[in-house]
């Protein structure tokens, strides 16, 4: 990779062609009778499974091409129709829904897309916020009325006419399902690429990644839909600052560099020292352009450190990328302009990823060069904010169901930079004003990140026996029953807090201390996607654990609720919920107060088993003897265990799923 080329000319780019005003309408197309379309991000849904339902429950599908155009036959069928789109894109199931409330005439054509807008419809018309709500056909003939359908259309055309005005459009012809487009970065394709959309509980929140947020702002200008204000809905979300014409060549040519490098063999793609770390890259990876390789810094890691082990991988020989999304742009005090993106990736034995990344504006724009390079977050340390969700199922109480929403609070103690590190404070949207404290701990399973030590400011800490970095924020039973907040938990705040509040892109601050409570640094960091309200809950998908894991939170099971150096975890697949990511099985000891944790990562998204182990555990703080370590037995009075399986949604919230049993 050298530094010589452009990256992202789409942030420098002019002009974007107009939207295809053509509307709903039926167009002839001899003998046939279809639903046509295309399934888009603003990238193509490319191989996603297309399925339409009729008023009476006749489905017929379809698979997206590599330009997420798709065509199913619709003679014979009843309106209203529900579209759903759904497939794994970026290491995230996506699922993507449309709905129509006329019928298809024979030997006619009608236009019916399915994106993250039409998506956005189909949530306004359900009572609960839940777009999937339109695959009950009763629902589906209630709520697909050609009335209620033009409310929630005419709203978005209302919040987004800015961004449509900007593609060089007629606001008032915009229809994100019935319009023509190609996925190719222009017309309605550039809406999508701008509009960044996440539906939860508290209604459809709409952001324009377009729009330069100033890097001192505590969060992005965020517009929120609900079913209450359509018929007023708020001021139009904030033009954008740049536009797209250009991005599809420049971005394809990138693109297209990732690929070459890649159809290499893994050892033709890198060089390496004589401890085996990589150095350099050869062959067509050389060629990549836009990576500023000097200056180049993410998370206290060179672009070596950060990439190595990528392109040193054999699994990624054969890997195919996507076109990069940007996610928001941001500009510094001093006028600097940088774009965060996420880059995807499919490798050649079907799993998917995705890396995110950012990129700086360095020098003006030429013909031949964009001026904008891959430098990283230019942070020191190994640390990030990020929304999680978690489901908790309680075996002891027939499976009662808890759901938690909140954050994932991350510092590696390992990492560059960290060493001096015994507390780190962070502040922002959702916390406590006085901040939330991460520490050491001195249980085994924690020695990569900090756990949460107090919820009140105080740096001058000792370590602990937590073995948890989440900071919940709201917390509900499935089944709607009253609920005690654990107000004195550290891990929960001290009351309940309206995620709602929280936005896309929202800013936090970590302020890092050493054991004497002296100030060695502060940075911030943003989320990518706000908290989603507890309630939701039951609207989201879940994997399951078999029978026969679950054992091990039986302490009538006499061997597998025995203490633990080694368990095998397995699962039954959702294929609409998110692929697992890493399993993790937690003890707690009542006599003595041990807490150990063990973690299985980088699990295969085609499988359904996994071992995890206690050997080689340590503690961040260092000063715990793990060397034989187990998962304490179960089957002893006010011991506990749980199973932890750990996925990403498709809005970038982690979310997990805890099988526990407190004996």
């Amino acid at each position: 990779m050298h530094q010589q080329k452009s990256l992202l000319a789409v942030l420098i780019a002019a002009g974007v062609i107009g939207l295809a005003a053509c509307g709903g309408g039926g167009s002839g197309t001899g003998s046939a009778t279809q639903i046509s379309g295309t399934a888009a991000s603003g990238a193509p849904f490319a191989g996603a499974t297309i399925t339409l339902t009729d008023a009476n429950g006749t489905t017929r599908s379809a698979t997206a091409g590599a330009d997420g155009s798709f065509t199913i036959d619709a003679s014979g069928l009843t309106a209203p129709f529900v579209l759903k789109a759904s497939g794994t894109v970026g290491g995230a199931v996506s699922t993507y829904v449309a709905v129509l409330a006329d019928g298809v005439a024979a030997g006619t054509t009608k236009t019916l897309n399915v994106t993250p807008l039409t998506t956005a419809v189909a949530a306004l018309l359900s009572d609960n916020n839940d777009p999937l709500d339109m695959t009950d056909l009763a629902k589906l003939k209630a709520k697909a009325t050609p009335a209620e359908i033009k409310k929630a259309v005419d709203a978005l055309k209302t919040v987004l006419a800015n961004v449509i005005a900007a593609a060089g459009a007629d606001v008032t012809a915009f229809d994100p399902m019935t319009t023509s487009f190609k996925a190719d970065r222009s017309g309605l394709d550039s809406v999508l690429d701008a509009v960044k959309v996440t539906v939860a509980g508290n209604g459809v929140t709409l952001t324009n990644a377009f729009a330069a947020v100033s890097d001192s702002a505590s969060e992005a200008p965020a517009i929120i839909l609900t079913k209450t204000n359509l018929a007023a809905p708020p001021a139009p979300l904030t033009a954008p600052t740049v536009t797209l014409s250009a991005i599809a060549k420049i971005l394809d040519g990138w693109r297209d560099q990732l690929n070459a490098c890649f159809a290499l063999t893994a050892e033709n793609r890198v060089t390496k020292d004589g401890s085996g770390n990589v150095i350099g890259v050869k062959g067509a990876c050389a060629q990549i352009s836009g990576f500023d390789v000097g200056s180049y810094k993410s998370n206290g890691y060179t672009l070596y450190q950060r990439y190595g082990s990528l392109l040193a991988d054999p699994a990624m020989d054969g890997a195919k990328f996507g076109m990069p999304e940007i996610l928001t742009l941001t500009k510094s005090d001093s006028n600097e302009d940088f774009a965060l993106f996420r880059l995807s990736y499919t490798r050649s034995d079907g799993d998917t990823n995705h890396v995110v990344d950012v990129a700086k504006k360095e020098y003006e724009a030429t013909a031949s060069d964009s001026g904008w390079r891959v430098v990283g977050n230019q942070r020191n340390y190994d640390a990030s904010i990020e929304a999680s969700f978690r489901k908790g199922i309680d075996l002891k109480n027939n499976g009662k169901v808890r759901y938690a929403s909140g954050f994932r609070l991350y510092f590696n103690p390992l990492g560059p930079n960290a060493s001096d590190v015994n507390a780190v404070k962070i502040t922002g949207p959702g916390l406590p004003a006085a901040g939330v404290v991460l520490g050491k701990s001195t249980s085994c399973g924690t020695s990569t990140y900090l756990v949460v030590n107090n919820k009140t400011g105080n740096v001058n800490i000792a370590t602990t026996t937590n073995t948890s970095n989440a900071f919940n924020l709201d917390s509900a039973y499935a089944d709607k029953s009253a609920y005690t907040w654990p107000s004195t938990n550290v891990n929960y705040a001290s009351a309940l807090v309206d995620v709602s509040t929280i936005k896309p892109f929202s800013r936090y601050r970590f302020d890092l201390y050493r054991a004497d409570a002296s100030l060695i640094d502060t940075f911030y960091a943003r989320i990518t996607a706000g908290p989603v309200a507890a309630s939701y809950g039951d609207k989201l998908q879940w994997n399951e654990l078999t029978d026969a894991s679950k054992a091990y939170l039986n302490p009538s099971d006499a061997t597998k609720s025995a203490a633990l150096t080694n368990a095998t975890i397995d699962w039954t697949r959702n294929p609409s919920a998110a692929p697992i990511e890493s399993v993790s099985m937690y003890g707690y000891e009542a006599s003595s107060g041990k807490r150990v944790e063990a973690e299985a990562v980088g699990i295969k998204q085609a499988s359904a088993s996994t071992a995890v182990s206690t050997q080689g555990l340590a503690s961040s703080a260092g000063t715990t003897n793990c060397t034989a370590a187990s998962i304490p037995a179960l089957n002893i009075s006010g011991n506990e265990r749980q199973i932890t399986v750990r996925s990403r949604s498709q809005f970038d919230v982690r979310q997990y799923v805890t099988w526990y049993y407190q004996n």
